[in-house]
């Protein structure tokens, strides 16, 4: 009896560490997915709010400015732009964010609501660089910022776990 009581006191102590260890890995492991899980939330998340934080203070920039918006007219070359002084900023901002929310995100959804949104700012430029400073129609401020709205829900909706609070009327 000592004898296997000898044996087996080892076997159990050496299959407790083996069990100990695999419990231990796999929690680890459990551990491990969800902060990466929780640090891509997070990408996308942050992704979501510079492209709605850029294309707002985009579009704040574009009804307050003092500066003179000039329309460049199309051609069959171009498209056609509207131009004034601090342009160049807002656009590397916004074009880094987009390009952040294409790359991050990977929602068809999200993309092509972005892409509408800078169409709709596009719009909202020409408005204001034929109209002049205070003239864009009130419609054209609320179908802009209608988008950042839906942009913000869908964002919610696809990627949880963020509140964005925009009140429409705040910025007209």
């Amino acid at each position: 009896m000592d004898s296997v009581t000898a044996y087996i006191s080892p076997a159990a102590a050496l299959l407790g560490v083996l069990l100990g260890g695999l419990l231990t890995t796999r929690t680890q492991a459990t551990i491990h997915r969800q902060t990466i899980a929780a640090q891509t939330l997070k990408q996308k998340q942050d992704a979501a709010v510079e492209f709605l934080a850029a294309i707002r203070a985009f579009r704040r920039f574009a009804m307050y400015s003092p500066a003179d918006f000039d329309e460049v007219a199309k051609t069959e070359t171009s498209k056609g732009v509207v131009t004034f002084e601090g342009r160049a900023e807002y656009d590397v901002r916004m074009d880094t964010a987009a390009a952040r929310l294409m790359i991050v995100i990977h929602s068809d959804k999200m993309n092509a609501l972005a892409s509408e949104m800078r169409s709709t700012l596009n719009s909202f430029l020409r408005s204001r660089a034929q109209l002049g400073k205070g003239n864009v129609p009130n419609e054209v401020i609320r179908n802009l910022q209608h988008n950042e709205q839906r942009f913000a829900q869908l964002a919610v909706l696809e990627l949880g776990g963020i509140e964005i609070n925009i009140n429409p009327e705040q910025y007209v």
